[in-house]
């Protein structure tokens, strides 16, 4: 299957949209601030598929989200920063003032951290 055509899910409970096979697992994980940002801090790929465009599907599925609810994003993990850092035409969805010249870092939520 394409991976344009990846059924992406999204789970508000939890906070992240990921997509789950048999094979593998991608999935970015987001919180929200307060005045509607949306802090996405952790991007996922099985390690045997990355630098397929997984992680840039996923995250074009947070991005039509961000756009249809009014959000900005906070790009804190480093697959996010470069992300907006190379693609120009998504920076106005960015929080003012984001510095896109931090590499930034990923971490575990909460609850992934027991």
């Amino acid at each position: 299957m394409p991976i344009e055509k990846l059924k992406i899910i999204h789970d508000k409970e939890n906070c992240c949209f990921y997509y789950k096979s048999d094979s593998f697992k991608g999935e970015i994980n987001y919180e929200i601030k307060d005045n509607k940002v949306l802090n996405i801090y952790r991007t996922f790929v099985n390690p045997e598929l990355r630098g397929k465009g997984i992680a840039r599907v996923l995250l074009m599925k947070v991005i039509n989200y961000v756009q249809a609810e009014g959000y900005r994003i906070l790009p804190s993990c480093s697959f996010a920063v470069s992300f907006f850092r190379h693609n120009k035409k998504y920076q106005n969805l960015l929080v003012l003032d984001v510095n896109l010249d931090n590499p930034g870092s990923c971490r575990l939520s909460n609850n992934q951290k027991n």
